[in-house]
């Protein structure tokens, strides 16, 4: 158990198995052990490669068109 704190193991298997806790366990515990300490969301991007904020950039053009053509699709219904 040592050693699966140690490599963050422990942390990804807890969100895993309590769903409910997982943005929780995420941003308290998981993304500080690889990304180091949290500044801002508008940070975050920084942290992906120069290739891989272009894709996300496209996803998101992507999303946002298929809203408002009504054609998103939406999995989570509240």
């Amino acid at each position: 158990m040592e050693k699966s704190l140690e490599t963050g193991l422990f942390w990804i298997c807890l969100a895993l198995r309590y769903s409910s806790m997982f943005d929780e366990i995420y941003w308290n515990f998981i993304d500080t052990k690889f990304h180091g300490p949290f500044t801002t969301i508008e940070d975050q991007p920084t942290l992906l490669s120069t290739e891989e904020q272009v894709e996300i950039d496209a996803f998101v053009e992507t999303k946002m068109q298929e809203a408002s053509e009504g054609n998103l699709v939406t999995y989570l219904q509240h």
